[in-house]
């Protein structure tokens, strides 16, 4: 639960959900709307919290690796989070938040079905 400035962008990191330090309040602390911000918080139901006041950047998540299983044109049956529609990908949470969830290399349950393992790479443009 701390935020770090490098070149320019604050990075605001948040201990895990369900973690004995997990503290949103001071980790939102860190927050400056007048700076350019990425909060990573590793469990995406952190999301539906009542502490992201004027956010407005971007929030890179994991956790879910994408169900690791998810028949075609359905939802992943097994994720680990209370909202379900945190699965893989971007999801847009308005107010100007906008939620990346990486479904990454590793895994919970031996096993992947029509959840590629991804690397994101995320190329910044200054506007």
């Amino acid at each position: 639960m701390e935020s770090v400035e490098l070149n320019g962008i604050n990075f605001i990191g948040f201990d895990d959900y369900w973690g004995r330090n997990f503290n949103p309040e001071k980790a939102m602390n860190g927050f400056d709307k007048t700076k350019a911000n990425i909060a990573l918080c590793h469990n995406p139901d952190v999301c539906d919290l009542d502490i992201w006041r004027d956010y407005n950047s971007w929030i890179l998540s994991g956790h879910t690796h994408g169900g690791q299983v998810k028949p075609p044109f359905l939802r992943p049956p097994m994720l680990p989070v209370k909202n379900k529609k945190y699965s893989a990908g971007q999801i847009e949470l308005g107010n100007g938040r906008t939620l990346y969830i990486n479904r990454a290399l590793g895994h919970l349950w031996q096993v992947r079905f029509n959840v590629r393992p991804e690397i994101t790479i995320f190329e910044l443009q200054q506007t």
